[in-house]
């Protein structure tokens, strides 16, 4: 093990329910609990629709198997070799994970093998190869963009989240492939450093945040959106000037 000191992977238990408790709050003893190996950090963990676990982090290490921050566990908690081999090849940063019904996996990060490169955002097929057909840039002056959220709508277009041309959040809406979507805009953000955004089942988007303008429009801290990106003028917000609303 060298220099390397294995950490057992608690941090999980409060992220994504692992290991699973039985009725009378034992421990499932079918489930055994990975270890991850210094330096570890892990980012965001999710659980798929057929029962896996997916672990996005810093840590080269998990189980005794080389990993490549990027892990996903079976229902015992045991590594998946398949897609731990698949992404071996790839140098990867990952941030958040977002598990789709049919099996893809939406990574917000960087993705590199050869000279294949993805940055903000990219598309892992279930058995953990690159999905090719998701391609993103966003071109600016900002030297440090990067995305913070991604939803996914019930057609399979994506809301983004994120700073990309400046320090201002904005929100792109893209296609399956990667290409904005030119029927949604949305004006800068303004003021804004820490934004998450709900979708509703009608369409439309709640905004909760520490910004101060929408659309050009005076708002604070919450505003909802039109499918489109307009603000919804049905929807008020008290003007709480030393409030803030965050959503999880």
């Amino acid at each position: 093990m060298g220099s390397l000191l294995r950490y057992s992977f608690w941090l999980l238990v409060g992220l994504v329910g692992l290991p699973r408790f039985a009725a009378a709050q034992a421990l499932d003893p079918a489930f055994h609990i990975p270890e991850i190996y210094r330096p570890a950090l892990v980012n965001d963990a999710a659980q798929q629709p057929d029962g896996q676990y997916v672990v996005a982090g810093a840590f080269t290490r998990a189980n005794g198997l080389s990993s490549n921050t990027l892990t996903r566990l079976d229902a015992a908690g045991a590594v998946d070799q398949t897609f731990r081999q698949n992404l071996s090849s790839a140098t990867v940063q990952a941030q958040k994970v977002y598990p789709m019904a049919n099996g893809q996996l939406l990574v917000i990060g960087s993705y590199q093998a050869g000279a294949v490169q993805r940055r903000y955002l990219f598309r892992l097929n279930a058995d953990g190869t690159l999905d090719p057909t998701l391609t993103l840039t966003f071109p600016g002056p900002y030297p440090y963009p990067s995305a913070t959220q991604v939803l996914v709508q019930p057609d399979g277009r994506m809301l983004l989240l994120g700073y990309f041309t400046g320090s201002n959040t904005e929100i792109y809406r893209l296609l399956p492939d990667g290409t904005r979507d030119p029927s949604f805009n949305v004006t800068l953000l303004v003021g804004s450093q820490d934004t998450k955004m709900l979708l509703q089942p009608d369409g439309k988007l709640i905004l909760g945040g520490d910004f101060t303008w929408v659309n050009g429009e005076r708002g604070f801290f919450i505003a909802r959106l039109n499918p489109d990106g307009s603000t919804d003028a049905s929807y008020h917000s008290a003007a709480y000037t030393n409030a803030r609303l965050y959503i999880n």
